[in-house]
């Protein structure tokens, strides 16, 4: 990939040669601290992953970077089972490279088939190589521009993963967890507060005294990590609330923070379904009480939720 250039031609799935009109590489260092999928790590595809001699030698590429399945492209880190596809972590930094053409079109790279370059909007990330191309035009987008279908939806990712992983002798993906949130309260004192009771489908904490703000804690995990790879979900959900009742004194009152985070910073996150918000598992809630106080919480959705994290969750055949 490296030696490549503009002008030269590569090799498209239907055997015929295209041109590239523009080749670009950038610097990617990587961040151990954040998830693998997020971190910056490359993906390796070990030879024969796929298919006899697909690819045929190993095939190093990023997380987003696309492989060309069952008639549309999926992202790598979507096909990761630890095995025949893994994160490669002796790297730290790398260069990476993207090669564009005409159009966007389906490559064979060590015989296995992938994409061209798609600029979505990120051609600025990249250092252009050799010539100087003209430049080229507005951003695209997958709908109208690409080659094959962007297939992210678990009903297409899930069976590709299974096929890759059965043939390196993998049945499976599987995470030990609980259902229980661990949901309490935090005081600005640093005073951890759990629940008192249950009652009609909420979760009641009593507050002690007057509290103009608190953080609502609990586990949280993402989907992608719970369910597989193969679920393109990467937010880290904590609990689902539909209402929140404050009962201060002799006052009534609805809190909304949940609806409406006061900050982007909040730990709320909008639900596809209006009326109710998830915490990010350390959400803010300003309540400003006067004294001693009921908080009550409608608690409807959640979990599973991881309890060891493990570098690798794939259950072996056998």
């Amino acid at each position: 990939m490296e030696s490549l250039a503009i002008n030269d031609l590569v090799l498209t799935s239907d055997g015929l040669s295209e041109k590239l009109v523009w080749v670009g590489k950038s610097l990617c260092t990587v961040r151990p601290d954040l998830p693998d999928d997020l971190a910056g790590w490359p993906i390796r595809i070990h030879a024969g992953a796929i298919a006899d001699h697909m690819p045929h030698t190993d095939l190093l590429v990023t997380a987003e970077h696309c492989i060309f399945l069952n008639g549309g492209f999926i992202p790598a880190r979507m096909l990761v089972n630890g095995a025949s596809i893994t994160w490669d972590k002796t790297f730290r930094s790398y260069e990476y490279f993207h090669v564009e053409t005409e159009t966007h079109v389906v490559i064979s790279a060590n015989g296995l088939l992938t994409e061209s370059y798609l600029d979505t909007g990120d051609r600025q990330a990249f250092r252009q190589t050799g010539q100087i191309a003209a430049l080229r035009s507005s951003q695209k987008d997958w709908q109208k521009d690409a080659a094959a279908p962007l297939m992210t939806s678990r009903f297409q990712t899930e069976p590709a993963w299974k096929a890759i992983a059965l043939r390196a002798g993998i049945d499976g993906f599987a995470a030990f967890t609980t259902a229980d949130p661990a949901l309490h309260l935090l005081l600005p004192d640093g005073t951890r507060l759990y629940p008192s009771r249950q009652s009609s489908g909420f979760v009641i904490f009593t507050l002690p005294h007057a509290i103009r703000s608190l953080r609502l804690m609990s586990r949280a995990d993402r989907p992608c990590d719970v369910v597989g790879p193969y679920v393109d979900d990467r937010r880290a959900l904590g609990v689902l609330i539909r209402d929140i009742m404050l009962f201060d004194g002799p006052k009534t009152r609805r809190v909304t923070d949940h609806l409406i985070p006061p900050e982007p910073t909040s730990g709320w996150m909008a639900d596809e379904i209006e009326g109710q918000g998830w915490t990010d598992g350390d959400a803010a809630l300003h309540i400003n009480t006067e004294g001693p106080s009921t908080l009550a919480l409608q608690i409807i959705g959640g979990g599973p939720y991881i309890l060891s994290h493990t570098d690798t969750q794939i259950r072996r055949a056998g």
